[in-house]
């Protein structure tokens, strides 16, 4: 399959999509070795590899089975979807991804967030980012550039390592330039 990379510097990757058991899995779901599958499944490998947050931009009935392929490439055990259906929904999803101070706390569930319960072995997906409130929206840039956030509420930093994966059906190019959506989250 040498002939048929698009970089002949990723004929490591072409090992790895053989040897691997994230490049099997690939390989398992996307069994074809056209040119360009041959290709798309590198990029995934690279992607599924990769600690990088990742932003999907595809059709909205593709972006679940991507994100699930992703995460199971990465070798990571618990998947958890935020499915952000307007703005109101953003607060909630701060509380459910960063916890919250245990003194504003109503429950145990509260102050424990995601990044808490997944550090170490998983993956939170983001569905429509850009209605996360720009206070979260710089919240997460902060933990996806260093690991560390803090609870809502508190002052205590706290590292973890989950991985991101966040979509939106928004050209978020065109949020930052309007100021509505964090570019310091665009960037990372």
């Amino acid at each position: 399959h040498l002939a048929l990379l698009k970089n002949p510097s990723d004929w490591d990757y072409l090992l790895y999509l053989e040897t691997t058991q994230s490049g099997q899995l690939i390989n398992q779901l996307i069994p074809t070795n056209s040119e360009v599958f041959l290709n798309f499944k590198i990029q995934l490998l690279k992607a599924a590899s990769s600690k990088k947050a990742l932003f999907i931009d595809v059709q909205n009935d593709d972006t679940l089975p991507l994100v699930e392929l992703l995460h199971h490439a990465s070798l990571r055990q618990h998947l958890h979807v935020i499915h952000l259906e307007n703005t109101a929904s953003s607060t909630d999803a701060g509380v459910t991804l960063f916890g919250i101070n245990q003194l504003f706390a109503a429950n145990d569930k509260q102050r424990v967030g995601l990044l808490e319960q997944l550090n170490g072995s998983g993956t939170v997906f983001i569905k429509n980012i850009h209605l996360l409130a720009q206070e979260l929206q710089e919240k997460l840039a902060y933990f996806l550039r260093y690991d560390l956030y803090t609870k809502l509420k508190s002052k205590r930093v706290e590292n973890a390592n989950v991985r991101i994966i966040c979509s939106s059906n928004h050209n978020l190019e065109i949020l930052v330039q309007e100021g509505t959506f964090s570019k310091a989250l665009f960037n990372e």
